[in-house]
């Protein structure tokens, strides 16, 4: 239980500390910089605990993890502590990646390859428990296919990846919107 707690204060935090720094202005100091690498710590804490907590497991479906929430956990305070639900903490691979690419190191190269490596954890763990879209698995199939040459429009063609950017845009926000409703009922009535 303790372990759980801290994994719930420390996403927290962690998540604050990465919203402060995507606004903050100034990206070319010590400080900056010595900010990106704390949060940095923090999600590879987050992701530490995790595993520790054996959170998520390819081995389980969606069922069988609900199963064991509802098990575990009083009832009546899950539905109102969305922050006991483990599936809050699937976005912590896709934070840590994104983060990733603030990261002062000079050696672009490896930050941009560790950067891929935590975005295809998360894409594996959201097709492990079904979470993608059929569109996007097939994408997901297709990229596992060749990494190296996936695109999903031609770098030629301003036009296609513009209706790109914009569907992807879209289906973020509803899926924000979902999300938002499953875990916090409440509100979105």
């Amino acid at each position: 239980a303790e372990n759980s707690q801290n994994l719930q204060t420390l996403f927290a935090t962690a998540k604050k500390e990465k919203q402060s720094l995507e606004s903050s202005l100034e990206t070319n100091t010590d400080e900056y910089r010595s900010q990106v690498n704390a949060t940095i710590a923090k999600f590879e804490e987050c992701q530490q605990l995790i595993s520790r907590l054996s959170l998520f497991s390819p081995n389980e479906s969606l069922e069988d993890i609900a199963l064991e929430i509802y098990s575990t956990f009083d009832t009546h305070r899950l539905m109102h502590t969305a922050a006991d639900f483990p599936f809050r903490y699937l976005t912590v691979d896709y934070l840590l990646a994104d983060l990733l690419q603030r990261s002062p190191n000079p050696d672009r190269e490896s930050v941009l390859r560790r950067s891929l490596g935590e975005y295809e954890k998360y894409l594996s763990r959201l097709d492990d428990y079904g979470l993608l879209s059929p569109a996007d698995k097939k994408l997901y199939e297709r990229y596992l296919e060749n990494p190296s040459s996936f695109t999903l429009a031609s770098m030629n063609d301003p036009a296609a990846r513009r209706e790109v950017k914009i569907a992807r845009f879209r289906e973020e926000k509803e899926l924000k919107q979902k999300l938002e409703v499953q875990l916090y009922p409440a509100r979105a009535s």
